[in-house]
Order: structure tokens, then sequence, then C-alpha cells
């Protein structure tokens, strides 16, 4: 009896854990897409991301030109923090420019449930500073930071400037090689639902620091953003890196495959190109619980998952091929 409690014991406390190390970000390193990005203004093709103001950007691997690719695009040049993509943002623009004052740009993003009133939540993520001729960006600055709203902001109804985000640093971020990782917790007074990044502090509370004067008097500051994280658990937020995205180049280099359509309503098609050892295939929840399992081989594999049972939102599959062990997101609609 004692060792069957003890047994219980265990499996509680690994469900637990297991649920407290959870992202409530869907997308958080903009792998995810529907459309490859071809100019400006796109942050709308990566799945759960949208612009709450102004006109974020988004880059990805697969775009074409190299003015909207990874690494190189037109904020320079910077690998992803995980994956293949990641988006920007304008973070200040000095009021004298244009006549135009607390202009910003904001990312906007839905979690994949509703904040819990009084629970501590535990924020992250990464920014790097752009310095490029080519669009006139030339300053670093401090307020960066995250707030939360229960309703989405739009271009016709902003995020206020309150100065008073639900976390923020007051240093300046001027690192235009490494990524700087933003942290920060806060207690929740509603059941927000949507995250906001970027500067949520007026022109007179932002510090800026012009790093190349050569042709610009003026400050414009536009940061890159990544590996985005809001979780219960401290140590996993801190630490948080898009592990699924991170394996997703690594498995291409021994094997050629597709996951189509992504999102999708009914069926999940994988193909295979290569000799496949030993595989495995298993569908799990945002929880990471089991939902399917299947076993393929052979030469060209194509396989059809029936997903139409499945409730609307984030699943992931875990493929193991050739000893290579990776994890991919989709998206039931």
């Amino acid at each position: 009896m004692k060792k069957l409690l003890l047994i219980l014991l265990i499996l509680n406390s690994s469900l637990v854990v297991l649920k407290a190390q959870t992202n409530l970000v869907q997308n958080p390193s903009f792998e995810i897409f529907d459309t490859c990005p071809k100019i400006q203004n796109e942050l709308r093709y990566a799945l759960g991301w949208s612009s709450f103001e102004e006109t974020p950007d988004y880059f990805n691997t697969c775009c074409i030109n190299n003015q909207f690719s990874v690494p190189y695009n037109w904020g320079g040049y910077q690998q992803a923090a995980s994956g293949v993509a990641y988006s920007a943002f304008g973070a200040y623009q000095s009021p004298y420019y244009g006549g135009f004052h607390n202009v910003r740009e904001f990312i906007g993003g839905i979690l994949s449930s509703n904040l819990l009133i009084g629970t501590k939540y535990y924020v992250s993520f990464k920014v790097n500073l752009s310095l490029s001729n080519a669009i006139a960006v030339n300053c670093a600055i401090n307020k960066l930071g995250a707030t939360f709203s229960t309703l989405p902001y739009s271009a016709s109804k902003p995020p206020p400037l309150t100065n008073n985000p639900k976390i923020y640093t007051d240093s300046i971020i001027k690192d235009t090689a490494a990524w700087t990782r933003i942290f920060g917790s806060f207690i929740a007074d509603s059941a927000y639902r949507y995250i906001v990044i970027g500067n949520l502090f007026d022109d007179a509370h932002t510090d800026t620091l012009i790093l190349d004067s050569s042709q610009y008097k003026i400050c414009c500051s536009y940061y890159y953003l990544d590996d985005v994280c809001v979780s219960t658990d401290s140590i996993y937020a801190v630490n948080y890196s898009d592990s699924v995205a991170i394996g997703i180049p690594e498995l291409k280099k021994y094997n050629s495959y597709n996951i189509y359509p992504n999102p999708t309503t009914q069926i999940l098609n994988l193909n295979f190109n290569g000799l496949i050892t030993g595989p495995t295939i298993l569908l799990m929840d945002i929880t990471g619980r089991k939902i399917m399992s299947f076993a393929i081989s052979g030469l060209n594999t194509d396989m059809q998952i029936d997903v139409s049972s499945l409730m609307t939102g984030m699943y992931y599959i875990s493929i193991n091929m050739n000893n290579i062990n990776v994890t991919q997101k989709f998206i039931k609609e």
C-alpha cells in the first residue's frame, strides 16, 4: 500500500512539473507560418502573432528575397535564436523625425489559455539590436518589455503607453551580435489572453543611445525578437529556448521530409524521402500527453494522419528517424 501511494505521489508530482513547464505562447519562435514573407509588415504570416500597432516585420529562411530572409535581411545579419525564423519591431523614433511623437511598433500574440487571476507568471523573450543604414536604424534604447490584455489591440486601437508594463528592462540593449534575454514576473490581476511586446513607455521616459551617427543624427531603434515564453515555472522561463525549433534543421540534414498542411482541419500529410530506420511517430497534446502513435518504414514513404477528431488547438508531432528525434508543432483548426 505504501509503495502504491509513493508511485501515485511521484506520478502526481511529474504531472505538476509537466504542467508548470508549459509555454503559454503558442508559436514562441515564429517557426509555424502559412506563407513565406516577401515584403515588410507581414508578421501575420507567423501563426498566432499579429501587429498591434504600425507594421512589425517577419523574417524566415523560406523567403527567397534577402530583404526578409534569415540570417541576411534588410536589418543586417542575424541568426535566429532558435530555429529559422524571428520577428522584428520598431521600438523608438526621435520625436523630431517627421514631427511625430511616441512612434512605436508592437508585436501581439494569443496565449493558449487565459492567465489565472492571482497566479504568478514568468515572462522571457530574446531581442537583438539591428543597426542598418539601409533602413535608417542606428540607436539602442531601454524599456523593452511586455504587457498583457484581455482583448487584442489593433492599428486603430493600439496599446496605451502606460509607462507601467508587466515586465521591462531599465538597461539599454545594445548588443548587435548575441541575443539578449529580457526576463521578469508579475501576478495576474485579470484573465489575460494576449501578450504585447515592445516599448510601452513614452518618449520622455525612454533612454536612447545613438551608436551610428555617420549618416543620421536622429535616433531610430529596431529590434529582432525570438523565443517568447510565458510560464508559471521561473527556471523554465529564464532558460527557455525553443528546442522544438532547434531540432528541425538537424533532422533535415539527414532526411528530406515535409509535414503539411499546417494548420490543418482534417488530414496531416507526412512525406519522407530517404531510407528510414526504426521510425516511430507520436502525436501529443500541448502538455506532452500521447494521443496517437505510429510506426513506418521503407523508401519514399507517404503517410496521412486523420486528425479530424482532435479539438481545435496546438499539438506536437514527434518523429524519430535514423536515431534522430525531433518534435514539430502543428495546429488543428
